[in-house]
């Protein structure tokens, strides 16, 4: 038996996403993918999709600096801002200004939005973003996983929130399989035995041993402008192709007088217990398989292969 596939909603606008959040909110919580055809989100489609970045900057973030103003007053004399690592890459003056003006106001924007779709809830530290510059073909279907499949990354309360905004000129194709919860009714006769206690490391593990490969998928398109929300950890995805896109992740909790918000990890041990799947916090075999290739390197071997 297959895999389900995790349930899709489509918006037609952000505007309407916000006219009805709570259940686009509750959708997010349940693990559904909602793509928004217009994210409401304005910025130069022409001149960001001239820039190309190279591969060493694939994930280049805020936490980098690229939002910062790439220019500086010192000793009288306007200076290049060493805070800002697109200024040693850039070396147009004009070029440097207006991508850095770009990127700040896609980040006000998305993150405005972010704070009215959590409208009642927090949203952590106010999130990362990365600006993701880099040509992507086929990454090979996925669970999120992080730090090598470190234990202990998903904390009760919190949830991982995440958004993609395409800012190409084309479409930015991805494909969607199953929902973790899905993934592990389906497949637990597959599964190692015992399997790890942790959502992080079980999805590290998946990965590792390519259960995820035969699942089935639907693909999408985020057309030029629009945005696709999901959790990653949750919901198995891909990258088909795509050039030029804008991710926001952070977390989210609950504020005082709404409904605690469930972690991945509560998720996760919550069905393992409803299968009487037994789990372990020790998995000899973890260091062996951080070793093999994960999806995105069997992806990419295919691809050579085919050439």
């Amino acid at each position: 038996m297959d895999s389900p596939i995790a349930t899709l909603n489509i918006a037609p606008s952000s505007k309407h996403v916000l006219k009805e959040a709570e259940r686009y909110r509750e959708a997010f919580l349940e693990d559904q993918v909602t793509l928004v055809e217009e994210s409401g989100i304005e910025f130069d489609a022409e001149f960001l999709s001239k820039m190309v970045f190279s591969e060493s900057m694939k994930k280049i973030g805020v936490s980098n600096g690229v939002t910062k103003s790439p220019f500086w007053m010192k000793d009288g004399k306007l200076k290049r801002n060493p805070d800002n690592p697109l200024t040693e890459s850039i070396s147009n003056d004009f070029l440097l200004f207006n991508i850095c003006f770009e990127f700040k106001q896609i980040e006000h924007q998305i993150k405005e939005f972010a704070a009215s779709f959590f409208s009642g809830y927090g949203i952590v530290g106010g999130g990362e973003l990365t600006y993701r510059f880099c040509p992507t073909t086929d990454e090979g279907l996925h669970f999120d996983t992080f730090s090598q499949g470190e234990r202990g990354l998903f904390k009760p309360a919190f949830r991982a929130f995440k958004l993609f905004l395409n800012v190409d000129s084309k479409p930015r194709v991805w494909r969607i399989g199953p929902t973790l919860s899905d993934f592990i009714t389906v497949k637990k006769h597959a599964l190692p035995a015992p399997c790890p206690d942790d959502a992080n490391t079980f999805c590290f593990v998946v990965d590792k041993l390519g259960l995820l490969d035969t699942c089935e998928t639907r693909q999408i398109e985020i057309p030029p402008g629009g945005m696709v929300i999901a959790n990653g950890t949750n919901i198995a995805h891909q990258v088909v192709s795509g050039d030029r896109m804008v991710c926001l992740e952070t977390l989210v909790t609950a504020l005082k007088d709404r409904p605690v918000i469930r972690s991945e990890q509560e998720d996760y041990l919550a069905i393992m217990a409803a299968f009487e799947i037994p789990t372990t916090p020790d998995l000899p075999e973890i260091d062996a398989l951080a070793t093999r290739d994960g999806s995105f390197e069997r992806a990419k071997k295919r691809l050579a292969q085919a050439d």
